[in-house]
């Protein structure tokens, strides 16, 4: 990066950098930029900036790596650094380690009723079938209530709103056939085939990228 003179740079600077490094797998020189915020630059890593380098080593498959950025950095992990984490977790498999994070989250943001639905999720592909139960048994006891997703689409100037698992549409019996086919494109690119709700589980994916 060019330590242009004439352009201040701010963390917001380095949030982009780092994305744009976590995106095209530049992991070495993502990090790099990271230690140099505040040698270089004079600028402290804020939260925005770890969570950026937990992604950038999440998204290479590096989870302990990751894991391990989150055990050091000298400021206190926030919600945003453990959901970042625990998504790297899930994309590469280490469910164990998700189980941990999700945990966490729990004693973090006990009423988040998605960290539930993951957790439960998760137990359930680990076949921790005590776990699970002990999860929905905590849900139900601390009244957390699973708060159905919304989405929209415009077409022709109109709005159509769907919530999860909506079957009031006119058109339903149209648009659901064409989001099974696109399940089947999911499953195809990396999606599970063993899951016994696909529509649930599309909804588990959508929720951790939209978080």
């Amino acid at each position: 990066m060019t330590r242009a003179r004439r352009i201040k740079l701010d963390h917001i600077t380095f949030v982009a950098v780092l994305t744009a490094c976590s995106h095209i797998g530049l992991v070495e020189e993502g990090y790099g930029f990271l230690l140099s915020m505040e040698t270089d630059y004079g600028i402290p890593p804020r939260m925005e900036n770890y969570a950026c380098a937990i992604d950038l080593f999440g998204r290479a498959g590096l989870v302990n790596e990751a894991k391990a950025l989150v055990d050091l950095m000298p400021l206190q992990p926030d919600m945003m650094a453990w959901r970042t984490l625990l998504g790297a977790c899930r994309s590469s498999g280490n469910m164990e380690l998700a189980c941990q994070v999700g945990n966490r989250l729990l004693e973090l943001e006990p009423e988040e009723h998605s960290t539930y639905v993951l957790l439960s999720d998760m137990y359930g592909r680990l076949k921790k079938w005590g776990d699970r139960a002990r999860v929905k048994r905590l849900m139900r006891e601390r009244g957390v209530r699973k708060v159905p997703g919304w989405g929209g689409i415009e077409v022709q100037n109109r709005v159509h709103s769907f919530n999860a698992d909506d079957r009031s549409h006119p058109l339903c019996e149209d648009i659901y056939p064409v989001l099974e086919g696109l399940m089947d494109e999911v499953i195809k690119v990396g999606g599970d085939a063993n899951s016994e709700d696909p529509l649930q589980q599309t909804e588990i994916w959508f929720g951790i990228l939209w978080q």
